[in-house]
C-alpha cells in the first residue's frame, strides 16, 4: 500500500485518473489483482499534506512543495510508528543538488536551511489599508477607528482630516511627500488641501472629500453612531480593487462556474501568468485572465500533462523616487555592510516569461511576450513603499559589478528554498547596465531609475504587494544566516567543480608476477591409495562385470593359484583388467576364499605383456 501526497506541485488526482485508465496493465505488472478495487486499495493520492496519518508501517510518496527536501523528509518521518519509507520527488532548484551531497548533515540537522515564515508586521501602512478596505465595504464607526488609530500610536484630534493624511502617505509619491512640514499637526493641516497626483494625470481630483461621513442607527448597541464611509468609485477602482480578494473559477462545458479558491487580486500577477500550467489542490489547471468582476478564470488541463514545466517571470522595476527612512535604526553599519531603509515609487512591469523543462534549462527555455497595450500585464504601482537597500564592503577591491550579480543572483534562489510559496513577492535585484540584459535577464528581475539616481553598488530588496507582507523584514532578521548559506554552497560549488575538472587519478592495482605453466593442460591428480581389503573388494566387483566367453575350455586351460595371484599385488596399484578372462562363481561370503575350483586371474603388469607365471 502506497500513498502519493501532493497538491501545489503536481495534479495527483489527475494522475490517479490517468492511472485507473491503464489499472490492468499497471496491476499485472505489480503482481496485484487485475481490477480497479485492488488498485484503490492499494494505490492512494492526496491533495492535502496533512491528511497523512500515524501507522505502524508506511510507504510514501511525496512532492517537494516547499523546494527543501529534508524539510519535507522531516514532516513525514513522524508517520510511521516502526518503519517507514519515504520518496521524495524534488524539482529542479539551485540548493537542491547541494542538500543531496550533504545528505549526512541535513538528516541529523533538517534546519540546516529552515523554512522561513515572514515575519508579523502591524505597520501603519497595513493599518490604513485595511480601514480603507473597511471604509469602501460598509460605514465604519468612529470608536473603531480611533482604536485602530490609537494602535499606530496616533491621538486623534481631527479624525477625518487624520484619515485623509494616513491615505495620502499611502497613495502620494515621495517627492510630494518630502515637501510636507515635518510637524505632524501642521502636515496634517497641509495635506488637507492636496489631491492624489495619480488620479490629477487622469483629470479626476481626489481629494479630503474622498471621506464621507453620516449618522448609522447601530441596532446592537440601541443607539446612533457617526460612522464614515469611501463611496467614490474611482478610487475604489483603482486603489481597493487590488486589496481585495478574487476567486478562482473553472467553467465546465455546461457553462457552469465551480469556485475553488481565493487570492488578493493584487497577488495573482506574481504566481501565474496567463498561458501558464499550474496544480490547485491536486488538479491540473490553464491560467487564463482576472475578469473585470475580480474572478481568476482557469481551465481544466488534465489532458495536457506531459511533464514538470517551469516557468520564471520577466520582471522590469523601475524606481521613480526615493528617499532614506528617518526612523530609528533605518540606517546601519555592520563591519563596513551598509543596510539602510529606504522608500521609494515603484512600477512593475511584467512583458512575459520563460517556459522551461527544468528550472535551470536556460539552453531549451522558450520565450513568451504578451503584446499591446490593453492585453497586456496590467502595471503595478506602488507609492511609499519601503525598501531595503544594502552595500556590501569593497573587501580590497574585490567586489565587483559581476561579484555583485552573482549574489544578487543567489539571493533568488535562496529564497525560493527559504520562503517557499511566498517567493513569489520578494525579489533581489540590482543594476545591470554593465552586461547585455539577454544574457542576465532569466536569471534575474532587472531594475532601472526614472527620475531618480539608481546606485549602482546596491542591492535593492522589494516586496512585490501593496501591503507589508513581513518578508523583508524576515530578510533583514537573518541577513547573516543567508549569507552563511551562500558563502556554505559556494564552497561546495566550487570544490565540486575542481573535482570534476581535475579528477584524482584512480589508484592502480598491484602487478602480480605469475610463472608461466609449462604446459597448458592440468595435470592429472594423483590418485588416492587404496588398502589391500579395498583393493580385493574391487576386484571381485570387476569380476561380475566382465564379459561371458564362448566356454568353459579356455577356463581350465589356464588355472591361477587364487594366493599367488593376491601376494604379487603391489600396494597402491590398480592395474586393469586382463581381457580374455571368463569369469568363475564368486568365493565364499562367509570365508572370503575362493571356492574350489575357482580361478582368480592374474592381474597384468603395466605394460601389455604378460607376467611369468
Amino acid at each position: 500500500k502506497t500513498q502519493w501526497y501532493g497538491g501545489e506541485t503536481f495534479p495527483v488526482v489527475d494522475m490517479r485518473w490517468i492511472d485507473k485508465q491503464y489499472y490492468f496493465d499497471l496491476m499485472k505488472y505489480a503482481g496485484l489483482p487485475t481490477n480497479q478495487d485492488a488498485m484503490d486499495d492499494s494505490f492512494i493520492t492526496s491533495s492535502n499534506f496533512w491528511s497523512a496519518k500515524t501507522a505502524k508501517h508506511n510507504y510514501f510518496t511525496v512532492e517537494d512543495e516547499s523546494d527543501n527536501m529534508f524539510e519535507i523528509f522531516r514532516n513525514f518521518a513522524t508517520r510511521s510508528k516502526e518503519q517507514g519509507f519515504i520518496n521524495v520527488i524534488s524539482q529542479s532548484y539551485m540548493l537542491k543538488d547541494y542538500m543531496a551531497y550533504n545528505a549526512d548533515m541535513f538528516e541529523t540537522d533538517a534546519k540546516a536551511i529552515p523554512c522561513i515564515v515572514a515575519d508579523y508586521v502591524r505597520t501603519g501602512r497595513n493599518t490604513i489599508l485595511r480601514l480603507i478596505l473597511m471604509m469602501s465595504t460598509f460605514p465604519v464607526a468612529i470608536t473603531t477607528l480611533i482604536k485602530e488609530l490609537a494602535l499606530m500610536g496616533i491621538k486623534v484630534y481631527d479624525l477625518k482630516k487624520q484619515l485623509w493624511y494616513e491615505i495620502y502617505r499611502c497613495y502620494a509619491d515621495v517627492e510630494a511627500l518630502s515637501l510636507l512640514p515635518e510637524d505632524y499637526k501642521e502636515a496634517v493641516e497641509a495635506a488637507s488641501e492636496l489631491f492624489l497626483s495619480r488620479f490629477i494625470e487622469k483629470g479626476i481630483k481626489i481629494g479630503i472629500d474622498l471621506i464621507n461621513e453620516k449618522d448609522v442607527y447601530n441596532a446592537k448597541l440601541g443607539k446612533i453612531e457617526h460612522t464614515y464611509f469611501i463611496s467614490n468609485q474611482e478610487f475604489m477602482d483603482t486603489c481597493v480593487y487590488e486589496l481585495k480578494s478574487a476567486g478562482y473559477i473553472t467553467e465546465d462545458e455546461k457553462g457552469d462556474e465551480n469556485y475553488l479558491g481565493s487570492e488578493l487580486s493584487g497577488h495573482i500577477y506574481q504566481k501565474y501568468l496567463p498561458g501558464q500550467f499550474f496544480t490547485f489542490s491536486g488538479k491540473y489547471y490553464e491560467m487564463r485572465y482576472l475578469t473585470a468582476d475580480n474572478h481568476v478564470l482557469v481551465r481544466r488541463a488534465a489532458d495536457h500533462i506531459t511533464g514538470r514545466p517551469t516557468y520564471r517571470q520577466i520582471r522590469e522595476y523601475i524606481l521613480t523616487g526615493s528617499k532614506l527612512s528617518d526612523g530609528i535604526g533605518a540606517c546601519q553599519d555592520v563591519s563596513g555592510m551598509k543596510i539602510m531603509h529606504e522608500y521609494a515609487d515603484i512600477k512593475v512591469n511584467t512583458p512575459g516569461y520563460y517556459k522551461m523543462n527544468k528550472y535551470e534549462d536556460f539552453a531549451t527555455a522558450k520565450e513568451v511576450l504578451f503584446e499591446g497595450e490593453k492585453s497586456g500585464i496590467p502595471q503595478r504601482r506602488y507609492y511609499n513603499k519601503e525598501i531595503l537597500r544594502i552595500d556590501l564592503p569593497d573587501a580590497e577591491g574585490k567586489f565587483n559589478d559581476s561579484v555583485r550579480y552573482t549574489i544578487t543572483t543567489l539571493l533568488n534562489e535562496v529564497f525560493k528554498t527559504i520562503f517557499a510559496e511566498n517567493s513569489h513577492y520578494i525579489v533581489a535585484v540590482t543594476d545591470e547596465s554593465f552586461a547585455e540584459k539577454k544574457e542576465y535577464k532569466p536569471l534575474t528581475y532587472s531594475i532601472d531609475a526614472e527620475g531618480t539616481v539608481l546606485n549602482k553598488n546596491s542591492i535593492y530588496i522589494i516586496e512585490d504587494s501593496q501591503l507589508d507582507l513581513g518578508l523583508m523584514v524576515a530578510v533583514e532578521r537573518n541577513w547573516q544566516r543567508i549569507l552563511g548559506i551562500i558563502t556554505d554552497y559556494l564552497n561546495w560549488h566550487m570544490d565540486t567543480l575542481e573535482l570534476s575538472l581535475n579528477p584524482p587519478e584512480e589508484p592502480k592495482p598491484p602487478v602480480k608476477f605469475e610463472e608461466p605453466a609449462e604446459n597448458t593442460e592440468e595435470e592429472p591428480k594423483p590418485e588416492k591409495k587404496k588398502g589391500f581389503i579395498r583393493r580385493l573388494i574391487d576386484k571381485i566387483k570387476n569380476l561380475f562385470k566382465r564379459k561371458k566367453k564362448k566356454g568353459k575350455e579356455e577356463e581350465a586351460e589356464n588355472p591361477v593359484d587364487p594366493a599367488d595371484e593376491i601376494s604379487v599385488v603391489p600396494e597402491g596399484e590398480n592395474p586393469d583388467e586382463p581381457e580374455g578372462e571368463t569369469p568363475v562363481e564368486p568365493a565364499d561370503e562367509t570365508t572370503g576364499e575362493p571356492a574350489e575350483g575357482e580361478a582368480v586371474p592374474a592381474e597384468p603388469a603395466e605394460n601389455t605383456e604378460e607376467e611369468p607365471k
